[in-house]
């Protein structure tokens, strides 16, 4: 992913029937980051869900507003993506406040939908991204709101067609809290809450994980292939990084990302990145193996700057 505009943008939001449509005042500073500490992809026994990634907030750092505690992305087999955001402080929405789901369908970096979220019987509404500003698409009476949480489940495809942008194998999702100042009666020029904290997206992988198995054989012991590796070292103030793919394994491409940012993509074995490190006390480094069967696998290292 690359970085978002940093410029400050308009973004139009639906309140309810009685309260004209405000223009909130939005920093839109998504640095496409992501912590592999963080973030967990997780096998599941639905057989219908193909890949979930979840990551926790820290609580206490929104003040007397609403408190994020979590996302969860999920990605079923039938298309469809769910998603879910919990509060630490909250049982509903109270009046004031909105909470806004930022999708990056195409992987570019930048917001492409936005879903805006109200409290209970207000409209909420999925708008999309037209040149420099925000258009609603419609409203969404999916949308659950349950104690301390809400969730919706929309159709990649439909999310597509509104977008106008393909869906990329992975997708960026943020979520950004804001409450009326009360001084002027409109949301606050920036918000109180980030998920995540750092001003970063969320990076959610479609498809499920590839995972190797080996057959046994009567002739011989079976033996588990090697799985596929990233490894670091550094050249003065470059880090020089290896992916080893797993055995038997037939690599399409390597994406290497640093501190979530797309830095390089190399098509030949051996596949390596050369990633300056300087200014950089610490970081992640990420490394998107695409099979040439389809599916990708996803290896995160963090390390400190050389």
């Amino acid at each position: 992913m690359t970085a978002v505009n940093q410029e400050r943008k308009l973004l139009l939001v639906g309140r309810s029937k009685s309260v004209a449509r405000r223009l909130v005042l939005v920093g839109l500073i998504f640095v496409a980051a992501i912590s592999g500490a963080a973030v967990a992809t997780a096998s599941m026994s639905d057989s219908g869900i193909l890949n979930q990634t979840q990551i926790q907030d820290a609580t206490g750092d929104s003040g007397g507003g609403p408190d994020l505690s979590s996302l969860t992305v999920t990605t079923y087999a039938d298309r469809t993506v769910s998603l879910s955001v919990q509060f630490a402080n909250r049982d509903f929405l109270h009046p004031g406040e909105t909470v806004q789901i930022f999708v990056d369908l195409n992987d570019d970096g930048n917001a492409d939908l936005n879903l805006s979220i109200w409290p209970t019987l207000d409209p909420s509404y999925l708008a999309r991204r037209s040149g420099t500003a925000w258009t609603d698409v419609r409203q969404l009476p999916e949308l659950v709101q349950a104690d301390g949480s809400f969730s919706i489940r929309l159709g990649l495809d439909e999310l597509q067609g509104d977008a106008a942008v393909p869906v990329a194998p992975a997708i960026g999702v943020a979520v950004r809290l804001w409450t009326d100042d009360p001084t002027t009666g409109q949301p606050r020029a920036t918000p109180d809450d980030l998920l995540p904290s750092d001003n970063s997206w969320v990076q959610h992988q479609i498809q499920k994980p590839v995972v190797t198995t080996t057959v046994p054989t009567t002739t011989a012991p079976s033996i588990k292939p090697a799985p596929p590796t990233l490894a670091l070292k550094c050249v003065r103030h470059t880090l020089d990084a290896t992916v080893t793919p797993a055995t038997g394994s037939a690599v399409a491409s390597v994406s290497f990302f640093a501190n979530g940012k797309l830095r390089t993509t190399d098509k030949t074995s051996p596949f390596t990145a050369a990633i300056p490190t300087k200014g950089h006390a610490s970081l992640t480094v990420s490394a998107a193996v695409h099979l040439k069967g389809g599916g990708t696998r996803t290896l995160h290292k963090a390390t400190h700057g050389c």
